[in-house]
């Protein structure tokens, strides 16, 4: 039975809610002002609230909603939650005395996730939050299917989409015998690298030709021709053409948006482009199309034109549809696919001859 940190004469109890995004943690509280908790910052954002509390027979809650209202230029910006970004991620909420901050926090939906994202047009946005109990309504395993169960570049499909800085003193194993977990590093990071060579990274990527381990405290200079290689403690290196790639370019109106010049690997359907200056920095925008001849990527959500001016800078990699022609053709990554591609499907297993 767990235990609340507080005294008994605590009143007021307010929440501190952290939401983990890729890219960056967001951290809000419902007080009226900010607060520091085990040296971490939340954000007094306003209108920040949990509602609909559902507790177990053992007292303690199994979900519970959190609402936040949008703000240009905050922590939630309009269009974060509509736009499908925030479903999925682990979000915490904890009960904190405010008067008495040094009490500690109360967690008070263990192991949660955001479940169904809501947003209105006046960018009031609901977050299920769900705990443990919720995972027990979703498939607990693994289940046969054509199309690849992970996502392009995650740690399953191994695809250096976006991968580590060169560490020092780390083992580095060839690309065959990557494992979902090993070395300290997860998916493409074990056999992939990528390194700052005069103020860019060149569109290049490393790839571990040579097992062993990176010297523990000099940093050779990496080649930025593709097929070279350098030599780094006992692991070889070579270069390869990156999949993750830098632009720039600007909105010509809510859904297009010119490139400047070919970037080195075209962008396709499912892809995406990610800005790396403005408000939008490290948004992942999903791509529609990509027109050769014009240099126009078409998005399939609008986005204001003045999100993207002349120069904005991105990032931006093709899309995988997850079939296995795509997986082997495409991104040479079959033996990573996590699909039963020749599994017999129910016309098969039910049709008689």
């Amino acid at each position: 039975m767990r235990s609340f940190p507080f005294a008994s004469t605590a009143q007021g109890l307010h929440y501190a809610i952290t939401i983990f995004q890729p890219s960056e943690t967001i951290r809000l509280t419902t007080d009226f002002e900010d607060a520091t908790l085990g040296g971490r910052l939340f954000e007094a954002a306003g209108a920040v609230n949990i509602t609909n509390i559902v507790y177990a027979a053992d007292g303690f809650a199994t979900s519970a909603d959190v609402q936040i209202s949008s703000t240009v230029g905050g922590s939630i910006r309009p269009g974060l939650a509509a736009r499908g970004l925030l479903d999925g991620l682990p979000i915490t909420v904890e009960a904190f005395d405010p008067r008495h901050p040094e009490s500690g926090t109360f967690d008070m939906v263990p192991g949660a996730t955001i479940g169904s994202v809501a947003e209105s047009t006046n960018g009031a946005i609901v977050l299920a939050v769900q705990g443990r109990l919720a995972l027990m309504k979703s498939p607990m395993c693994q289940v046969y299917s054509s199309m690849c169960r992970a996502r392009l570049g995650d740690s399953r499909c191994r695809v250096p989409i976006s991968v580590d800085l060169v560490a020092r003193g780390q083992a580095y194993v060839l690309k065959d015998n990557m494992k979902l977990q090993a070395n300290g590093k997860w998916g493409a990071s074990q056999a992939w690298v990528k390194k700052l060579e005069g103020g860019s990274y060149n569109d290049i990527v490393y790839e571990c030709t040579t097992a062993g381990t990176s010297h523990a405290t000099v940093a050779p200079t990496y080649p930025t021709v593709i097929g070279s290689t350098v030599t780094d403690g006992t692991a070889v290196f070579t270069a390869r053409q990156a999949w993750l790639v830098a632009a720039t370019g600007q909105a010509l109106d809510f859904f297009n948006i010119q490139l400047d010049a070919d970037p080195s690997v075209t962008p396709s359907i499912l892809g995406n482009i990610i800005p790396q200056t403005g408000e939008l920095t490290n948004t992942r925008i999903p791509i529609k199309a990509y027109d050769e001849g014009t240099r126009i990527v078409t998005l399939w959500q609008p986005f204001a034109p003045s999100n993207f001016p002349a120069a904005t800078e991105f990032l931006i990699h093709p899309g995988c549809d997850r079939t296995m022609a795509t997986c082997r053709d495409v991104f040479d990554n079959i033996k990573n696919m996590r699909a039963e591609p020749y599994a017999p499907n129910s016309d098969l297993v039910t049709g008689r001859a």
